[in-house]
């Protein structure tokens, strides 16, 4: 059988990813960018921008003079390798024979997919690329393809090929490139489509050497000798006259174990009895490999040739199995082992690496704070609950909340399902500025008051002495009137470094603490933050609440936030 090789590439794969992230700005110029030597390098550039001249290699100051309006975004590198070892990962439908291709570099990706067999079950080789362009464009993500009969034609022809020099177009058809034709289709294409380092190109540049055909009348002997052996091999491998092979990217295997019966169990207790020894079994195996279970998922092959099965997940890696046992025990009422099983099978689906804990030598165990600063023994109780909710309710039903950098107070927060997230650390928030900490009563968005007649300082730097706010008409307390809340207010641990208790009449006043949020996100919230102590109601016993107030720089108008008890 003929070997057949798809070479997919990625050339904008930085870009891409941002842009499926924050789809507004597939119609900005933007590019991705790097510091290197005191200088700030693109990347990687999207559509739009290379429509104004805007090429990677150039520096971001190069890049802003050909396009102003030019936005730069930090390169994630560790992001785009992980991105693409998913991509060869969901190629496997193609093939069983898929592996990355880093050679032009880590913000542009490809993959070299064997297809070697396989294009018939999609109906050809054509009907098969046709198939992984249409996916791939609604995943968002820029390409190019090509077949071949070698890995480096199939290299050459996606980036250099007829029908793909212009990035901006989809061609109809990708090159597939027939057997007994390589010679041919090559010649014309850059000599670096053989996938040679820079210097070799430029070498070869200088003597005039600029296509592919331009190296077929030397002989092999003299090309070595001049150039060395790197491009001679890479020539013989797009042409088929030296073998290369590609190292599969194989699907990580489920950590499986499995009970066979000579005799057919039929009794519910017995199963029971089984999982227990297979949780033993798999928990075994997996504190041998320093992981933990984070999905599993237990199956019933009955005597009939049918199966049942169900499955649980943990919040944290687990190789308890007391504790897997109990979150198994609701899900086997619904297995029905009639007629018979034949075989158990309890399978590990993901794994994640399990951090010992360590005692002392009493036995207790000494292990480090967990992320909610509570003991190991708390945080362990903590696990199982969110582990018995979430299976009992359903992975989407209990979230952590995790911590996202912003001052913004109400989107320091963001749902995190428990069952596939990892518990948030919350540590390095106690290094925020004591300025930007909420109230210990935070309102879930900011809610904008009434301003009342005749009210003071409605569009000045202090907050006004009379607004509406819940329907009521609230009044900031005079001096003296609530000794105890001012003495508070004055040590308020909240007011930050930038802000002063007020003078004058109205001591119950802390601010203004200034916030500011992400420009570099194109956010541009600006608010002046007070503690203010107000009253409603008659003056003889009036309704106290120290509230949390601030006006909006931009539009001048006042919201409470939250309340300090």
């Amino acid at each position: 059988m003929a070997k057949r090789y798809l070479s997919l590439w990625l050339p904008r794969l930085s870009v891409d990813r941002i842009e499926r992230d924050r789809p507004e700005l597939r119609t900005l110029p933007m590019a991705v960018v790097t510091a290197e030597q005191g200088r700030l390098l693109l990347l990687s550039v999207n559509a739009v921008a290379a429509q104004s001249g805007v090429n990677p290699g150039m520096t971001l100051s190069d890049g802003r003079t050909l396009c102003p309006s030019l936005r730069a975004a930090e390169a994630d590198l560790a992001g785009d390798r992980a991105a693409l070892g998913a991509l060869v990962r969901w190629c496997l439908r193609y093939t069983p024979w898929a592996a990355a291709d880093l050679v032009a570099g880590p913000t542009e990706g490809g993959v070299f997919l064997d297809i070697s067999g396989c294009a018939h079950l999609f109906g050809g080789e054509t009907a098969l690329l046709a198939d992984l362009s249409e996916r791939l464009t609604r995943a968002g993500l820029t390409h190019r393809l090509a077949v071949a009969g070698t890995v480096g034609a199939a290299w050459a022809l996606a980036r250099f090929g007829s029908g793909t020099d212009g990035l901006m177009d989809m061609p109809a058809d990708w090159p597939v490139l027939l057997p007994g034709s390589l010679h041919e289709a090559l010649a014309p294409l850059p000599v670096h489509g053989l996938r040679l380092p820079p210097a070799d190109v430029e070498t070869l540049a200088r003597l005039g050497l600029y296509r592919i055909g331009d190296l077929y009348g030397i002989p092999r002997a003299a090309l070595t000798l001049r150039f060395g052996a790197g491009i001679r091999r890479r020539l013989d491998q797009a042409l088929g006259h030296e073998a290369e092979a590609i190292s599969p990217t194989l699907p990580a295997l489920p950590l499986r174990v499995s009970r066979a019966f000579p005799e057919p169990l039929q009794q519910p207790e017995a199963v029971v009895l089984v999982l227990d020894d297979l949780l033993a079994d798999l928990c075994a195996r997996l504190e041998a490999t320093g992981q933990g279970a984070r999905r599993l998922t237990f199956t019933l092959c009955r005597a009939d040739g049918t199966a049942a099965e169900t499955g649980i997940g943990v919040s944290r890696p687990s190789r308890d199995p007391k504790h897997l046992a109990r979150l198994f025990a609701p899900r086997l009422e619904s297995l029905d082992p009639d007629p018979g099983v034949d075989m158990l099978l309890l399978s590990a689906e993901a794994n994640d690496p399990h951090q010992p804990v360590q005692q002392d030598l009493t036995g207790a165990r000494r292990a480090h704070a967990s992320a909610l600063d509570q003991p190991v023994e708390q945080a362990g109780h903590l696990d199982e609950l969110v582990d018995r909710l979430a299976n009992r309710l359903g992975g989407g039903g209990v979230f952590w909340q995790a911590p996202r950098e912003t001052p913004v107070p109400e989107a320091q927060t963001a749902p995190a399902p428990a069952l596939t997230t990892a518990r948030p650390d919350w540590s390095a928030w106690a290094t925020q500025p004591e300025n930007l900490i909420a109230p210990p009563r935070l309102l879930a968005a900011p809610e904008p008051v009434e301003l009342a007649p005749l009210a003071d300082g409605c569009h000045t730097a202090a907050p006004p002495d009379r607004f509406v706010w819940r329907h009521k008409l609230w009044r900031r307390a005079p001096a003296g009137s609530h000794a105890g809340l001012h003495a508070g207010s004055h040590a308020n641990p909240h007011s930050g470094p930038h802000s002063a208790p007020h003078s004058g009449p109205y001591t119950g006043l802390t601010g203004p603490a200034r916030m500011l949020g992400p420009w570099w996100r194109d956010d541009f919230t600006a608010r002046d933050y007070f503690l203010v102590e107000t009253e409603t109601g008659p003056e003889e016993q009036p309704e106290i609440a120290r509230l949390w107030l601030f006006q909006d720089l931009a539009t001048r108008h006042w919201h409470v936030h939250g309340m300090f008890g």
